[in-house]
């Protein structure tokens, strides 16, 4: 996996404690796909901290107009969720993560999701999805690629958001031989607790523009 960062070169020391407060990037292979494919599904959607019900929409693509098979299908998950050793049990002094978001099953957790379905998988954290855990809990959340299609040529991009509560980070992939995409949940354009600093729609253009030089 290729790393960049497009923060800013005095918000280095900022970022190295959001990343020492997380585990690792994950990657796992999956079952081989078909020789050939009718159909290419390709959903982008934000579990909520591995709240969605990934099992339950894949089990729905075949009843859906226009899915023929044999078919693929690529998952860009925002706020998946990981747990495991992998995640430190404590965090960088200077910092305060944001607070957790349990998920109602644990099964819902990106590796075992990847593991029972036979998807490849990529995933990068952006933040701590709590703050102390106990040493069988611990549980980081990010963006992810979960695909019937070999992932290659993976880039993981690290940028502040802009009321500096949480680490914003994207994910790229070639997804089988010729497409690429990417996964990234964008900074929020308003703060809806009162009293912190107005909207900052231009971060967003700030965002994309070096997303877009990237890939």
């Amino acid at each position: 996996m290729v790393w960049h960062s497009v923060a800013p070169p005095g918000d280095r020391d900022l970022l190295n404690r959001w990343c020492d407060s997380v585990g690792p990037p994950l990657t796992m292979s999956g079952a081989p796909p078909p020789p050939s494919l009718t159909t290419l599904v390709i959903a982008t959607w934000n579990v909520h901290a591995g709240n969605g019900d990934v099992e339950a929409f894949l089990a729905s693509l075949a009843k859906l107009p226009g899915v023929r098979p044999p078919y693929g299908v690529v998952l860009l998950l925002q706020e998946a969720v990981r747990a495991g050793v992998e995640v430190p049990e404590r965090y960088p002094d200077l910092m305060r993560p944001p607070r957790g978001i349990r998920a109602r099953r644990r099964e819902y957790e990106v590796a075992s999701l990847g593991e029972r379905l036979a998807l490849h998988v990529a995933y990068v954290p952006s933040m701590r999805n709590g703050r102390l855990f106990p040493s069988d809990a611990r549980e980081d959340r990010g963006n992810a690629i979960l695909s019937t299609l070999p992932l290659s040529d993976l880039r993981a991009m690290y940028f502040e958001s802009n009321f500096q509560k949480e680490l914003e980070a994207a994910l790229a992939a070639l997804v089988g031989v010729n497409i690429h995409l990417l996964a990234e949940t964008l900074a929020p354009a308003y703060d809806p607790e009162p009293h912190h600093r107005p909207p900052d729609v231009a971060l967003w253009a700030k965002q994309v523009a070096a997303i877009l030089v990237q890939m």
